[in-house]
């Protein structure tokens, strides 16, 4: 229903293989905005569903979106709290129920879906003198003490340390912050090797964009290709499909005739309006905006799908975004293929 897309049905396109609404997840066109009960019955199927329902081994580093394993009616019902309590009656989950109980996901990065605060009402383990942190559910219920109870061997880590020690055998679940490597998984004595399906977001570079930082959003697209890149290092061509895509683009440009070599960062002929202000160059510098809003928007052009290892053929040319879904599951082997 939109020209310019959300995050939302881009995700659902993506992954899911369908278009939808704009701020609705993982459903059809046929779901309403909002409305709850219009989500019973049009629930669609991730690729990273079907694939784990194939026994393969599922790894998501993939916090912003969220189509893969939730139906909300509404891509802010991250808790119990951020629902209306007519939704709650009819009997909707909130996202990061449904991320605990819809998939069974043995390695989990960033699954805050939002934030941790999500996850429960307790206090945050990583910030336990700061309340700010503490969690904000009002059912009672304590998302990730249920999913460490419900998987055997599962490990929950929020630090570096804990990261460390998760390198067992005995660990067969896995829900912590994102770390290429881990995602993958390096040891030969993992048990999680095998077949497997990773998606990887860089959502950070959305953040910067949407703020008009274009220091961090260009650095956070850095970041994102150094990941590519050491994803290709842990893996072969021969039998690992990498895809590598955006779910839109945003309104970003630069011109002028500068010398080669200028930075793009830098205004030397614009006036300061703010005093103080960080200088051009820092990350947090916000750029001069023609048409000044509360938030840069999306844009509407078509962006690249880039792809290597087997069928990586299929993403040839010019596709719908649903398309790509499809595509990764005819090479996967997946329903409906």
């Amino acid at each position: 229903d939109r020209q310019v897309p959300a995050s939302a049905g881009t995700g659902t396109a993506y992954l899911c293989g369908v278009k939808t609404n704009a701020k609705t997840l993982g459903l059809s066109g046929a779901a309403v905005y909002g409305k709850c009960r219009t989500a019973f019955g049009n629930e669609v199927d991730s690729i990273l569903h079907r694939a784990r329902l194939a026994g393969t081994g599922l790894r998501t580093t993939l916090s912003e979106s969220l189509a893969w394993h939730s139906h909300p009616m509404l891509r802010s019902w991250y808790a119990d709290t951020n629902m209306p309590k007519e939704a709650l009656r009819d009997g909707c989950k909130d996202i990061a129920y449904q991320l605990v109980h819809n998939t069974d996901i043995n390695v989990s990065w960033g699954v805050g879906v939002g934030g941790k605060g999500h996850q429960g009402r307790q206090e945050d383990p990583e910030y336990p003198n700061d309340p700010s942190q503490n969690g904000t559910r009002k059912d009672g219920l304590n998302l990730i003490a249920e999913w460490l109870s419900a998987k055997q061997g599962a490990r929950y880590v929020w630090d570096k340390k804990g990261l460390d020690a998760v390198e067992d055998d005995s660990v067969s679940h896995l829900m912590g912050r994102s770390i290429t490597d881990c995602a993958i998984g390096t040891s030969s004595s993992s048990p999680l090797q095998g077949c497997w399906c990773v998606p990887h977001a860089g959502g950070r570079i959305d953040h910067g964009h949407h703020s008009g930082r274009a220091k961090q959003a260009l650095m956070e697209a850095v970041m994102l290709d150094r990941a590519v890149a050491r994803a290709g290092e842990l893996t072969s061509p021969s039998d690992t499909l990498t895809v590598v895509t955006a779910d839109h683009s945003h309104v970003f440009t630069f011109g002028g005739n500068t010398l080669r070599g200028t930075s793009i960062f830098g205004v030397p002929a614009a006036p300061s309006l703010i005093s103080p202000a960080p200088p051009a160059e820092d990350k947090d510098y916000r750029q001069q905006a023609a048409v000044p809003l509360e938030t840069e928007t999306h844009s509407g052009e078509d962006v690249v799908v880039l792809a290597q290892g087997p069928m990586a053929h299929l993403f040839h040319g010019v596709q719908e975004q649903s398309y790509i879904a499809h595509a990764m599951a005819y090479a996967a082997c997946l329903e409906p293929y």
